[in-house]
């Protein structure tokens, strides 16, 4: 089977040439001013972040370290002397799994004790003062907006990693998402 290609005349092909030829300066102008407003976003961002390349090639050894550590067991032998330990490692695994759900337990738990609570004094039938009332929804909105992530991460600041610190966490977001479905529940019909 035989192909034939149509020849532009000279002049033609010299329009066409010179139109591709600058859509394609165009087009490396673009991405040569893009490239150039995203370095200097990098610095401006870089300046206001108060980043200092010194520190962080002086501390780049903590980065590679971090590997380092990763491939070591808690025995101090690395990973592919014990695969099975480092990999499954179940004996400190399963207790670390015991904890969690014991933190969300005790967490929701504590959660739901002070939402039963605290809903006698947010509803209108059974606070002892307007202002009391005010003032508890209000913590229970402030309280529910906020992610549980968020009091976790103060109270790790306030006592550190450790059970402590997701039990208190879950236990405030619980008690006001727990206060906001007692008081749905229990309106009365009109």
């Amino acid at each position: 089977m035989a192909t034939a290609l149509s020849i532009l005349p000279a002049q033609q092909l010299a329009v066409l040439s010179e139109a591709y030829r600058k859509a394609v300066a165009r087009k490396r102008l673009k991405a040569t001013l893009a490239a150039a407003v995203f370095f200097a976003a990098l610095v401006v961002a870089a300046v206001g972040a108060e980043v200092n390349l010194r520190t962080f090639f002086t501390y780049f050894g903590n980065f590679v370290s971090y590997f380092d550590r990763i491939l070591t067991l808690e025995n101090g032998s690395r990973v592919w002397t014990d695969f099975g330990e480092w990999f499954w490692g179940w004996k400190k695994w399963l207790l670390l799994l015991g904890e969690t759900v014991l933190i969300s337990y005790v967490g929701t738990l504590i959660g739901a004790v002070f939402a039963f609570a605290l809903n006698f004094f947010a509803a209108e039938n059974t606070s002892p003062a307007p202002w009391l009332r005010f003032t508890i929804r209000r913590l229970l909105e402030f309280a529910r907006t906020v992610p549980g992530i968020v009091f976790a991460l103060i109270f790790v600041i306030a006592f550190g990693l450790g059970p402590m610190a997701g039990v208190l966490a879950i236990a405030i977001h619980s008690t006001a998402r727990s206060a906001s479905s007692f008081r749905r529940s229990w309106r009365m019909p009109t």
